[in-house]
């Protein structure tokens, strides 16, 4: 196989799912970073007095409180997205020489090599591929659409160009 060919629709859920993947990697370890450090800061501040449960409690509650409010708003943006982006398409094409990308939301066309793949990672429900961009930016393949043999090539093709430019 010389090349694998998909095509990817911005649908709600496939802007969901990477919304709150990437939500989760990165932004809810560094809100519960902050709670921690707050909460510790509330202690020294107290001259080293232990917080009461009724404090750590409405600490808790505020997090949580806070949660629910960002992934509401998660859900509200990719509402907004899917709704503006409504059925467009990225078509990629992938190959041992690099990768080929046709966007049908502004006719672009750009070619890449493995090393825009910046790492990858295969989920019980797809092959993600974060590239090298400015804004966070996952390719998703859903696993249903992929045959086992896809996946190696594509893992295989990925991990060829990790040593020509590899993450900061």
């Amino acid at each position: 196989m010389s090349e694998i060919k998909k095509t990817i629709v911005y649908s709600y859920m496939a802007i969901l799912t990477v919304k709150i993947r990437n939500f989760l990697k990165k932004s809810f370890w560094k809100y519960t970073a902050s709670a921690a450090l707050y909460s510790i800061g509330i202690r020294i501040v107290r001259r080293q007095e232990l917080l009461s449960s009724a404090t750590a409690m409405i600490f808790l509650n505020f997090f949580l409180i806070l949660m629910c409010l960002v992934f509401m708003m998660l859900v509200l943006s990719s509402i907004l997205i899917s709704r503006k982006l409504g059925g467009m398409k990225m078509y990629y094409t992938f190959s041992p020489e690099g990768i080929h990308v046709f966007n049908d939301l502004n006719g672009h066309e750009e070619e890449h090599g493995w090393e825009w793949i910046l790492s990858h990672e295969l989920t019980k429900k797809a092959l993600f591929m974060r590239v090298d961009s400015p804004h966070t930016f996952e390719i998703m393949l859903e696993r249903g659409t992929l045959s086992e043999e896809e996946i190696a090539l594509l893992i295989a093709w990925a991990e060829s160009g990790k040593g020509a430019n590899p993450p900061s």
